[in-house]
């Protein structure tokens, strides 16, 4: 379909493919793309690891993407789960446990990970841009 002078002409659909599926086809060579490329494509809120120890980073996520992930997780809120007992960690003589109470001290940014048992950063996931050599630097995000 095209508009020419005002009025709307159709065109046959076996010389021109109909517009939706020119954009699921480029959609679709842009995924193949992508995935060569080693890049997290965000599919979706439904799709999103919620445990921040599973989770891909930011700065895996396409640059035209990024924006859209960063606003899904804040929407989601951090993953606070309530668990009977929190795993020790730390040395034998000194074990010490996450506490939930701590969740109501940091509501907006406080994460666990059941997976590995350890405490994140929310907003320091978010707002991380890429991956970095120093010390230190990805220590509530990785």
């Amino acid at each position: 379909m095209h508009i020419s002078k005002g009025e709307l002409v159709n065109e046959d659909p076996a010389t021109h493919p109909p517009l939706l599926f020119q954009l699921e086809q480029q959609n679709q060579e842009e995924l193949e793309v992508q995935r060569n490329n080693g890049q997290v494509l965000f599919r979706g809120i439904e799709f999103l690891e919620r445990d921040p120890a599973k989770r891909p980073q930011i700065w895996q996520y396409p640059p035209n993407q990024r924006d859209v992930v960063k606003r899904a997780y804040l929407n989601l809120g951090p993953m606070q789960p309530l668990l009977q007992t929190y795993e020790p960690s730390g040395p034998q003589h000194h074990q010490r446990r996450f506490q939930y109470h701590w969740f109501n001290c940091f509501p907006s940014w406080l994460e666990y990970s059941e997976s590995n048992h350890r405490a994140y950063c929310l907003f320091c996931f978010v707002s991380n841009k890429s991956k970095t050599q120093q010390g230190g630097s990805d220590v509530f995000t990785v």
